[in-house]
């Protein structure tokens, strides 16, 4: 297999979003591996990397893994060779029990769901991408509330998303997708793959709910698409709708009708690196994804070192978004 492109930019001056951005203008050519390239942007004693991934060959836990492998070998440590990964498909049917999947509804019967969305034509225009990141004590008293109120720091974000595209838009219901890290559940190991589960919520921001009723509520429907019966009924949709034969309309039919969303809200947890050495990331971002459905925001959620970071993306101007998110989860973590 040939090495991993790597683009060396020294004495690099600008912002590593700009990088990001082009990245994302670029796809990859799938007739030759790797389907995977970095960047490495310099400054002084400070570098920036970027991992890109194709989508078939990762998932953003797998950057996360791939990012630690990394950090072993420049602290000089060995990597440790790791059998093929199984298809989530065949995890699936060896590892999880199909028989509660007829008391599982994934999405509420609520035509709105079902709307479908439009697909913007790829035309290599960069989009906009924004970061914000929390304090230490921001990110504390946000871990801190949610608790209180009983549910997750990712329902909280993506209910002040919702409220924030909906007034930013004019829209009376606001749709998320996340995507769902499954691979404890299915027995995956630390492998570069995709294994990842969709959910999908639906939310009125202006229905006057108070706000943590709608992330207690979020929290909830989350938990039912984390379930096996669950991802039994996803893998055999997928299998059906997306056969190993399917052509890039059937691709985009799946996403248009199928996974139809507003906001997509893609969140890595909290995330620790082994203490390999003194070579280690003062900071992390990311997943930075674009899906390409029309008027979208992708928001990639990483929590390092004690602080939440933010990323988001999109062919809409993001920043204004990002900073209402930001203002909703401090004003509402006293």
């Amino acid at each position: 297999m040939p090495p991993i492109d790597l683009t060396l930019h020294r004495d690099y001056a600008q912002d590593w979003q700009l990088l990001a951005a082009d990245e994302l203008t670029r796809p990859f050519g799938r007739l030759a591996a790797p389907l995977m390239r970095a960047t490495l942007a310099t400054q002084g004693t400070t570098s920036t990397l970027l991992l890109t991934f194709d989508h078939v060959v990762a998932d953003g836990i797998s950057s996360v893994l791939v990012l630690n492998d990394l950090l072993a070998a420049l602290n000089g440590e060995a990597a440790i060779p790791l059998p093929l990964p199984m298809s989530l498909e065949d995890l699936v049917t060896r590892e999880l029990d199909a028989s509660g999947a007829d008391e599982v509804s994934l999405d509420a019967d609520d035509p709105r769901m079902a709307v479908p969305s439009s697909i913007r034509s790829f035309d290599g225009t960069p989009p906009y991408v924004h970061r914000i990141e929390m304090t230490g004590d921001e990110t504390a008293r946000i871990v801190d509330r949610c608790r209180r109120e009983q549910t997750t720091v990712h329902a909280a974000i993506v209910a002040a998303a919702s409220r924030v595209r909906g007034a930013e838009f004019g829209e009376e219901f606001v749709r998320t997708f996340s995507p769902i890290n499954i691979r404890e559940l299915v027995g995956q190991g630390p492998n570069c793959c995709l294994c990842i589960a969709s959910a999908r919520t639906g939310m009125e921001p202006a229905a006057g709910t108070d706000f943590w009723t709608q992330a207690r509520e979020i929290t909830r429907e989350l938990s039912v698409a984390r379930s096996a019966g669950a991802q039994v009924i996803g893998s055999t949709i997928v299998e059906q709708q997306l056969p190993v034969d399917a052509d890039y309309a059937a691709a985009e039919q799946f996403f248009r009708a199928g996974l139809p969303f507003e906001l997509m809200v893609t969140n890595l947890g909290v995330r620790n690196f082994a203490d390999f050495g003194p070579v280690r990331p003062r900071a992390i971002w990311g997943p930075i994804v674009l899906s390409q459905v029309d008027k979208e925001y992708v928001t990639g959620v990483v929590t390092y070192d004690g602080r939440l970071r933010m990323v988001s993306c999109g062919h809409t101007p993001t920043s204004r978004f990002l900073e209402g998110v930001r203002e909703m989860l401090t004003d509402d973590a006293p």
